[in-house]
């Protein structure tokens, strides 16, 4: 009954229609300043309901979210092109390269600079995919 209602599941026990909407707006704005009330007004929902639904059917926010496919976009580019890091780190969404190193770092292990040495960019390509990285839901 509540199926067309925003916020409503979309069938009994599975994820609400409006999570595929939101789910769209992070890969494909990805690399945009997104905020939490923007999202939450183009789906339909008050800021507080979306953030906690979100974590519900994830098992984390947005913002953590949001994060991880920046970090796996950047990824994909340090392992295949020689594009400068800073480049990269202003496509995926990030603010500069210093902060983009640090949120690197923190979710690989390894700054951009030596996951791409590791992943052989510059001598004969990229030597082994994926890394430390999670499967990305981009792909």
């Amino acid at each position: 009954m509540l199926g067309g209602v925003a916020g409503g599941p979309s069938h009994r026990g599975g994820a609400p229609r409006w999570l595929g909407s939101v789910l769209e707006i992070l890969h494909e704005e990805f690399d945009r300043p997104l905020t939490l009330e923007r999202i939450a007004r183009e789906v339909g929902l008050h800021p507080v309901h979306l953030s906690r639904a979100f974590r519900h059917y994830h098992g984390e926010g947005i913002g953590q979210y949001l994060t991880g496919v920046r970090v796996r976009f950047a990824a994909g580019k340090l392992g295949r092109s020689a594009m400068p890091i800073a480049q990269i780190a202003l496509l995926a969404g990030f603010s500069d390269q210093s902060h983009f190193t640090r949120v690197f770092r923190r979710h690989t292990g390894f700054t951009p600079g030596s996951f791409r040495h590791d992943m052989g960019v510059g001598r004969q390509g990229p030597a082994s995919p994926g890394r430390n990285l999670p499967a990305s839901p981009c792909d």
